[in-house]
């Protein structure tokens, strides 16, 4: 789904840990409740460090619009209620190319210290295909006046993985011992969870954001699917963080990047968005995989709207024309 072969260089909870300074270099007079949720932060990173088995989540170009599906902890980060939808289509021109969509809904619940949200996630891929439906609460520490805040979040649910096996056609075999000959569904509970700081200006706008994400946190087993009966669904670690910049009154650069991990293999994310209200221009690199353009428009105080379009730089290049993108988010 393009996140990159290559072994890397070290076990992923050691690439982890080069990230530990942006959450623990904190002042003497620190709110003790920062301290603690970073804490907790640390300790699930280091008890994610076991190897994987392989990577199944769809790739997003506009992570940075829909930040919910990266780490539960973002629920409520609009401030306000807010729907967005995304749909994308990856590699067009080959055949059972990826194609996915999202529906995510949260809201900031006072009453419950933090915020709540649900989304609905499908993905197909050749002969396979996936719903995910998970309920979020975010629970908030506010820290100063400025109301700079750490979140940690929870998303529970379930996970669908089906296959389609009267279309499946193996490279050289046409017989697969595991794979089962017919139309199969499995079902499994399924846990998230995340952790994220966010930092705000004088007037109290989001000025910068730091997120962890743990998706398929128990790794689901899903039986059904082969006759081994041992596919799991893999844990899959994200790092993420933005950072707005105010050139003039209606412009701003937001620079954000992406990291993500699922077991042997990592992918990054690097994206900058230009903002010239109502409009939003950006450009991104996916290693070793893609180069992005989007552009973005501010249609009312409600309305987002997005589209953007990869083109390969892997050797996938001379057989597909590219991925296209779409967000719409209302608040």
């Amino acid at each position: 789904r393009g996140l990159g072969t290559r072994a890397p260089s070290a076990p992923p909870h050691t690439h982890l840990a080069a990230f530990f300074p942006m959450f623990g270099c904190c002042s003497a007079d620190m709110n003790k409740r920062f301290r603690l949720a970073t804490g907790l932060l640390a300790c699930a990173l280091l008890a994610l460090g076991a190897p994987a088995r392989a990577q199944q989540d769809p790739n997003w170009t506009q992570y940075m619009f829909n930040r919910m599906l990266i780490s539960p902890a973002f629920a409520g980060h609009h401030e306000a209620t807010n729907f967005t939808f995304a749909g994308r289509t990856q590699w067009v021109g080959i055949e059972g190319h990826p194609t996915s969509f999202s529906l995510a809904f949260s809201k900031p619940t006072p009453k419950l210290r933090g915020s709540i949200g649900a989304y609905v996630l499908g993905d197909r891929i050749g002969p396979f295909s996936g719903v995910e439906l998970k309920l979020v609460y975010a629970y908030r520490f506010t820290l100063n006046e400025r109301d700079d805040y750490v979140q940690l979040g929870l998303s529970g649910g379930f996970i669908n993985r089906s296959l389609d096996g009267t279309n499946w056609r193996p490279p050289q075999s046409i017989n697969d011992p595991v794979l089962q000959n017919a139309v199969v569904n499995a079902f499994a509970p399924d846990l998230g969870f995340g952790a994220t700081y966010v930092g705000h200006d004088a007037g109290r706008s989001e000025k910068y954001y730091i997120g962890l994400g743990i998706n398929h946190l128990l790794e689901p087993a899903l039986t059904e699917l082969t006759t081994s009966g041992a596919t799991r669904v893999t844990r899959h670690i994200a790092l993420t963080g933005g950072y707005r910049i105010d050139l003039a009154r209606r412009i701003s650069l937001q620079p954000s990047m992406l990291l993500r991990l699922a077991g042997s293999q990592w992918q990054v994310d690097l994206n900058a968005n230009l903002t010239v209200s109502p409009m939003v221009f950006g450009l991104s690199y996916r290693l070793e995989d893609a180069v992005s353009a989007l552009v973005g428009f501010q249609a009312s105080s409600r309305l987002f709207v997005a589209y953007s379009y990869d083109s390969p730089t892997s050797r996938l290049g001379p057989a597909t024309s590219g991925s296209h993108e779409v967000v719409i988010s209302y608040t």
